[in-house]
């Protein structure tokens, strides 16, 4: 039981694998795992394909949404479902930031930069 003077009291609202992401998936240790905000929660999955899972935390339980995307890392607006992603371009040091709205299915802008970038 939580002391009453305790400054923060933490509770679980849900587990990542209770709604269908895989273990391995579910770690802020690594880039998998961005949560930007109350609103929204990112998971860069690769396995069985790649794709980001967002979770909408308004609404956690309920399906979450898969987009088939390949993505090392991906922010969500903690105002708006605007989604960043970044990948690392295959052979290269180099990554590609790509900048998308989910309602009207738009990319917005994608920037290759000449170096790595670190979320």
């Amino acid at each position: 039981m939580a002391d009453p003077n305790d400054p923060i009291t933490l509770k679980v609202a849900f587990k990542l694998t209770s709604i269908g992401i895989n273990p391995q998936f579910s770690t802020f240790t690594n880039t998998n795992v961005t949560m930007e905000s109350d609103k929204f929660i990112c998971v860069s999955e690769t396995s069985p394909q790649n794709c980001v899972v967002i979770i909408d935390m308004s609404m956690p339980l309920q399906q979450p949404l898969r987009m088939p995307i390949t993505a090392d890392s991906a922010l969500m607006n903690p105002i708006s479902k605007i989604l960043a992603l970044k990948a690392q371009l295959p052979g290269t040091t180099q990554d590609n930031l790509l900048i998308h709205n989910i309602e009207t299915k738009a990319k917005i802008k994608s920037h290759q930069m000449p170096e790595q970038v670190f979320f």
